[in-house]
């Protein structure tokens, strides 16, 4: 006794993001409304194996192919209207969300995260070179330069670091008062 094209427009606002799915199926699991209809379901039972799906109803979520082929992620809940429980429910509704909708929020993070792990590396990577030439590699060539030069008779050579409290620093001071 429903308009089943009444009940369908009814689920269109209740239907979700794009690429999911909203089904309401009578206890013989016929198709009362589908939103998207584009498949044509309305009056029809599903496939046998969407069928099987029935036995998950009330059991949380799950990931399953529809009707349509696509795979989503979705509950089923299945309600009683009478008193009494019947050995099957009087009506089932199954919501559904496509993977790749469903995943598209994290797969987005997942990606802006190793993106920015892939800068932090390649930051960390710069500074170390930075730091590895400013801090260790140039005071050691200025130091070789000046024991060159002592070696050569030029005892006067000083080695120009500017740091002279960091363990490169006083070894060019102890190598000063060792040249005299």
């Amino acid at each position: 006794g429903m308009d089943l094209g009444w009940l369908g427009d009814q689920l269109r606002s209740f239907a979700g993001p794009n690429q999911s799915v909203l089904s309401v199926h009578d206890r013989d699991l016929v198709f009362l409304a589908r939103v998207p209809d584009e498949a044509g379901l309305i009056g029809q039972k599903p496939p046998t194996q969407v069928q099987a799906l029935s036995a998950f109803a009330n059991k949380g979520v799950i990931e399953a192919i529809g009707a349509d082929g696509r795979t989503r992620i979705g509950a089923i809940l299945s309600m009683t209207l009478g008193r009494d429980a019947p050995e099957k429910p009087d009506l089932s509704v199954a919501f559904g969300l496509s993977r790749d909708a469903a995943f598209a929020e994290i797969n987005t993070a997942t990606m802006r995260t190793i993106a920015l792990l892939v800068l932090s590396l390649a930051l960390a990577v710069l500074a170390a070179w930075y730091g590895g030439r400013r801090f260790i590699r140039r005071p050691i060539e200025q130091l070789l330069a000046a024991a060159a030069r002592w070696r050569e008779g030029d005892y006067g050579a000083r080695v120009d670091l500017p740091e002279r409290s960091s363990e490169l620093g006083r070894l060019a001071t102890a190598f000063e008062e060792m040249a005299g």
